[in-house]
């Protein structure tokens, strides 16, 4: 499996990620970098922003375990959907 040409693309999503993350927020105006402290939803926007990228690039120079080949997507995940249910609801 890890010689397929599926799982070499997966393994550098991580870098796709980290280049698309500030190339969006410029195009949507956006600072992440800047901590907002007015708001609730801005002061979460921020830390989740940090722990993204932190997150990101861990990936690049960590292998995961081989009994948990999915486990930075599964952090993603952890990290993602609690934000998005706070600023949401």
């Amino acid at each position: 499996m890890s010689g397929s040409p599926a799982f070499a693309q997966t393994r550098w999503v991580g870098l796709q990620y980290l280049a698309m993350l500030p190339l969006w927020n410029w195009l949507i105006g956006h600072n992440p970098f800047k901590l907002h402290y007015g708001s609730f939803a801005r002061l979460v926007s921020s830390v989740v922003y940090t722990a993204t990228i932190v997150l990101y690039l861990l990936e690049l120079p960590v292998t995961p375990p081989s009994h948990h080949p999915d486990l930075f997507p599964v952090f993603n995940v952890l990290l993602s959907t609690p934000a998005v249910e706070l600023i949401w609801l």
